[in-house]
């Protein structure tokens, strides 16, 4: 599902929350704000173009984050796919010291 039909939905059942008197103005600027958030934040993920790979590697880190149990392992596996993002991304990126 794309990000554009997830917002749109939102809008949509926010603007018939209005309709109905079921929310405050603060609670709708509030989930507007959280909207324009998520926008910004995936704007910037799409201008950073990454490969497969990356995605891949990302989401590890990402899905294995020191906050869920077994900690030792987690933070184990979440070093090794840094290091292996770096390791990928020097190789893949030799030109581009930045």
């Amino acid at each position: 599902m794309s990000l554009s039909t997830i917002l749109a939905a939102i809008v949509n059942h926010l603007q018939n929350s209005i309709q109905e008197d079921k929310l405050s103005g603060d609670r709708i600027k509030q989930v507007m704000e959280h909207i324009w958030k998520l926008q910004e934040f995936c704007n910037s993920m799409a201008k950073l173009d990454i490969d497969g790979y990356e995605y891949a590697y990302l989401k590890a880190i990402v899905l294995f984050s020191p906050g869920l149990t077994g900690t030792n392992q987690i933070e184990k596996f979440q070093e090794k796919a840094q290091m292996e993002l770096q390791d990928y991304v020097q190789k893949t990126y030799s030109e581009d010291t930045y």
